[in-house]
């Protein structure tokens, strides 16, 4: 079954760096009462090899674009809607051509996060999951980032220190992304080196909304 996502004039991506705090904007972005499709959450995967850390069970492809479609359906298109930036695919689920060309040709918000802040972020989003699905994800990573490396993963993580084993991560992430931002398509680059997603997201509702107005 094929689902046609109609365009929606003021659709507007989150993107960043790995740990830059999408996320964390999405929900502040809610808690604004803003129109947000979490796309993440939706497919229970968060697109890397950490993806589904939970153990919470992907939905079928079907599954996914059904709920992915009713959602949209229900997109007010007179005001913006936020979606964070993605590769084609999140886990074992594909995101729907039709919405996923809208993706790529929509104005970009850039998250420009300080690389300390990227560290703390990902620390506090897994520490808290069990050890060895930890080192299974890193298992997945290991023909990518090298023996040497995962090697040294094991060992930062078996002694608990979590800061130098998500620094080698994150490099190996900054240089393989799934998706390439299109740099003429960023209309507003955030600058974060402190934890204040919800005064952004203000930032952000206040600068999206001046566009609406304008346009």
């Amino acid at each position: 079954m094929n689902f046609n996502f109609s365009p929606l004039p003021l659709l507007f991506m989150i993107a960043g760096s790995a740990g830059s705090g999408k996320g964390r904007f999405l929900k502040s972005l809610i808690d604004l009462k803003a129109q947000v499709i979490d796309l993440e959450k939706l497919a229970c995967h968060n697109g890397s090899a950490f993806g589904n850390l939970s153990n919470t069970k992907q939905p079928s492809r079907i599954e996914f674009h059904t709920e992915l479609f009713k959602k949209w359906e229900r997109m007010d298109p007179s005001r913006p809607v936020f979606l964070e930036m993605e590769g084609p695919f999140l886990g074992s689920v594909d995101i729907p051509d039709s919405l996923y060309q809208q993706m790529i040709t929509s104005p970009v918000i850039y998250l420009k996060t300080d690389f300390n802040l990227r560290v703390s972020n990902i620390i506090e989003d897994y520490s808290n999951n069990p050890k060895q699905e930890i080192v299974d994800s890193l298992e997945k990573l290991k023909p990518r980032i090298g023996v040497k490396a995962f090697a040294t993963c094991l060992i930062l993580l078996d002694t608990g220190n979590l800061s130098e084993l998500v620094k080698i991560l994150l490099d190996y992430y900054d240089q393989t992304r799934t998706y390439q931002v299109d740099r003429s398509k960023i209309i507003l680059q955030l600058t974060i080196d402190k934890p204040e997603y919800p005064e952004k997201a203000k930032q952000i509702m206040e600068f999206c909304n001046s566009r609406n107005r304008i346009s």
